[in-house]
């Protein structure tokens, strides 16, 4: 069946950016449809606009997605409060006296909202002119065109950017008024006593500690054994140890069997083979898997293919319809974490004749914990299946006097190199400065700069650089062959003559 026409620009919902209002002479297909707001939709538009291509953003809700609204934003925001507020209370080491720390969370959760509020208007100040802002679901119905609401519109080209939804956690007697997601957290104005997180993942971990900074007493419960499952153990020892020195009480290797209401609280009875443990609370707060957002996108009608871990894309970020592209975590949890990075690669694909691959490049997964761990590109076992011959080395930050005089002694550098080559292919990383280090290891693992490379920049030989650099001379001196020892020998000694 032929979809309606194209709506009239009268009759189009648009919410035209600036003064940039739709115009009357319109061709009538988008060079570019992106479905979904958030930051890889609206990173997708900016570089729409720079190749100057005519393009619509599709967005239900508000401008900026999950991230703005009750994501990554509200949630760094707490966490810096949390930051400071540890920092005060431990200020000692330092030779300060802090008798007492009073925390006023109705203005931390002030902060969180001014913050997150800042974030969703620098989003709509930050959209290219001549952008039409559409409001309303989108559905696919045909191979090139997508329905809102009771209009069509059509593409040349469309981008996915749905996102991802939270799964839902079913525990007997969890009643859905009973459960606090993280969406909500960033809207009490009062903190709980005490708090169960079911959890622990990355963000589950994040909110877990920042919360027992502020003041809750929290539990920590998940049936998985490890903190941050997928992260490496020596990683996740360290910041399982900085959570127990802070009074996070762990349960992990529990499941969770019955919520009860006692009174105003809440009771879970948690279960280990054999053995039963009953915590009481004030809030249970439920940090699940997402999952790719594709459900209400009707895919089918533009034959598009998903899978649990989202829609199908190839090296270039098409889907099966080569029309239509897809980037972000709708693409899987992996693409989550550079998703404005993907959705820039995916317009250039789907506009302009050179293709780019997305492929092969290394990505960083970070969690924001104290002590911070970040994942930089190929873990060992996934170099291997490549093919790869991998060495593996380590430098410890509390044996540099450095980071000790920063009074953040706790941390280690593990970097993967392709064994008889200079070449890097991933990292962990554990401690203070993670991220401007794993910023840095993924740009020389993507332009191909090995250590030798690396050490030759300017870097500062003082804080987390310095370890990539002690490992850059360290391999250094393993690869020089004897024959330029002996040269070297002969020539010092030639020097001192």
């Amino acid at each position: 069946m032929e979809p309606p026409p194209l709506t009239s620009p009268a009759e189009s919902p648009v919410v035209a950016n600036g003064a940039a209002a739709r115009h009357l002479d319109r061709p009538p297909r988008y060079n570019l449809l992106i479905i979904g707001g958030g930051s890889a939709g609206v990173a997708a538009a900016l570089e729409a606009a720079r190749w100057g291509a005519t393009t619509a953003l599709v967005e239900p809700r508000q401008l900026g997605g999950y991230r703005v609204t009750h994501g990554e934003v509200p949630r760094t925001a707490l966490l810096a409060a949390a930051r400071a507020a540890h920092q005060i209370r431990t200020s000692s080491k330092f030779g300060m006296d802090v008798e007492s720390l009073d925390i006023e969370f109705a203005k931390v959760a002030k902060h969180v909202r001014a913050a997150r509020q800042a974030a969703a208007a620098r989003v709509r100040d930050e959209l290219p002119l001549g952008l039409d802002v559409i409001e309303g679901a989108a559905r696919f119905i045909g191979p090139d065109c997508v329905q809102v609401g009771q209009r069509t519109l059509r593409f040349h080209r469309a981008l996915i950017a749905t996102g991802s939804t939270s799964v839902s956690l079913e525990v007997p007697g969890l009643a859905t008024e009973d459960r606090t997601t993280e969406s909500s957290v960033y809207d009490w104005d009062e903190l709980p006593r005490r708090l169960i997180v079911l959890g622990a993942s990355a963000i589950a971990c994040e909110l877990a500690q920042a919360l027992r900074r502020l003041g809750s007493e929290v539990h920590l419960v998940d049936p998985d054994e490890t903190l941050l499952p997928g992260e490496l153990p020596d990683a996740t020892q360290f910041v399982r140890s900085q959570f127990e020195r802070e009074g996070i009480f762990l349960h992990l290797g529990w499941t969770p069997r019955q919520v009860e209401r006692t009174g105003a609280a809440k009771s879970l009875t948690l279960q280990r083979s054999t053995n039963r443990l009953k915590l009481i609370a004030d809030k249970i707060l439920v940090i699940t898997e997402r999952r790719p957002a594709v459900a209400d996108l009707a895919i089918e009608a533009a034959g598009l293919r998903a899978d649990d871990a989202g829609v199908q894309v190839d090296d270039w970020l098409r889907t099966s319809n080569h029309a239509i592209y897809a980037a972000g975590s709708v693409c899987g949890r992996e693409h989550a974490g550079q998703a404005d990075y993907f959705a820039r690669i995916a317009v250039q694909n789907a506009l302009l004749v050179r293709h780019r691959r997305a492929a092969g490049a290394a990505l960083i997964r970070y969690t924001c914990t104290d002590p911070p761990v970040a994942k930089i590109g190929m873990s060992p076992r996934e170099a291997g299946a490549s093919g790869l011959v991998i060495r593996v080395q380590r430098h410890d930050f509390d044996t540099a006097c450095d980071e000790r005089a920063a009074g953040s002694l706790e941390g280690f550098l593990e970097l993967y190199t392709v064994a008889g080559a200079d070449r890097i292919v991933g990292a962990v990383i554990v401690g203070s400065g993670a991220r401007e280090l794993a910023w840095l290891i993924s740009a020389a693992i993507n332009h191909r700069l090995g250590l030798k490379k690396l050490a030759g920049l300017p870097l500062p030989a003082s804080g987390p650089v310095a370890a990539l650099l002690t490992l850059a001379q360290r391999l250094a001196v393993e690869r020089r062959s004897p024959a330029v020892d002996r040269w070297l020998n002969k020539w010092q000694a030639w020097r001192r003559s």
